[in-house]
């Protein structure tokens, strides 16, 4: 029988759409989708900074997600941001989240909060959710503990918790630094030979590390050009790759906007598999990548495949899938 049940903060125990809730009508019919933008941008920056071993805390990282989601949607008023950023620090807890606490509590378990959230930010999220009550321990994982104690219930946490954290292994940043690893193309080679050599996931789930690894550098050189350090040449010279030809294919993605006719177009030219991604992104009267969407549905070329709007990763881990036949 388990002694102690540690959850996720954001998400978890607290509604990470309940910001965006309370201001609905000034942000207007797309404030939905506003707030989906914010909250996956918010995780895809955390993914992407703890593969490339670099930390940002979380509370930097929500403001830059939601200055991406008034980017992406000009229709929502800027103006928000203050009123929204100020609601992140006040979100509501789940319905189902207090009664579980306190369901575990009555039966004289430990609970706890294990997040990448700052202490400040999860104390004042704690008190104004009333669930304080209902918690022995709030750890954050966002910022260096000294405490040997603190430590040591990290320690036990991630062991623990390991179905909870890809299944058994965590990146820790302690340890990459120890073994000398410069960037996120060391820390996912070591990430995907610890899964392969354990068996800690199945084929499905080797297939995702794969994808990742491949496109590590492409991560890397982004952030090298973020903060302007890209240099003009790469460091070091790149051993050439013979070209691959449309007929050696073996599966082909293919990106469009507009009116979605590209994969059709590859479709007749190709005899492999072809998985077309819309894309939101674009002029004309595209409705956010609708009408490519629509368009490649109607395709009428048999070896076309379609994926949802903006699914890039989806559409990749796909073609991983055929390629491994």
């Amino acid at each position: 029988m388990p002694r102690a049940f540690v959850f996720d903060a954001y998400g978890t125990l607290f509604d990470v759409h309940a910001a965006i809730g309370r201001h609905r009508a000034a942000a207007g019919p797309d404030a939905d989708r506003f707030s989906e933008i914010w909250r996956s941008k918010q995780l895809e920056y955390t993914w992407t900074l703890t593969l490339a071993d670099r930390y940002v805390d979380f509370w930097t990282l929500t403001e830059r997600a939601l200055d991406f989601a008034f980017a992406r949607l000009p229709s929502v008023d800027r103006a928000l941001r203050p009123e929204l950023l100020d609601a992140y620090w006040t979100l509501e807890a789940f319905v189902d989240a207090r009664a579980a606490l306190r369901g575990l509590k009555a039966r004289g378990l430990l609970t706890a909060i294990l997040s990448n959230g700052s202490p400040k930010m999860l104390t004042a999220a704690v008190d104004a959710a009333e669930i304080g009550g209902d918690l022995d321990a709030i750890l954050s994982v966002g910022y260096r503990v000294n405490s040997k104690r603190g430590t040591q219930f990290r320690i036990w946490a991630t062991r623990t918790l390991r179905d909870h954290l890809v299944r058994g292994f965590t990146l820790n940043e302690r340890r990459l630094q120890e073994i000398g690893l410069r960037d996120a193309q060391h820390a996912i080679a070591l990430l995907g030979r610890t899964l392969g050599s354990h068996a800690l996931v199945s084929n499905e789930g080797k297939a995702v590390v794969d994808v990742v690894r491949h496109y590590a550098r492409t991560w890397h050189w982004l952030f090298e050009y973020d903060d302007d350090r890209l240099p003009e040449c790469p460091g070091q010279p790149i051993a050439p790759v013979a070209p691959l030809t449309l007929a050696e294919a073996r599966v082909a993605i293919v990106c469009a906007g507009m009116e979605g006719a590209l994969p059709s177009v590859v479709g007749g030219l190709v005899g492999c598999p072809v998985i077309a991604v819309p894309t939101s992104v674009g002029y004309g009267a595209s409705f956010n990548g609708l009408a490519a969407l629509l368009g490649m549905l109607n395709s009428c070329a048999s070896n076309v495949a379609v994926v949802n709007i903006d699914n890039g990763f989806g559409a990749g881990y796909v073609a991983s899938l055929i390629n491994r036949l």
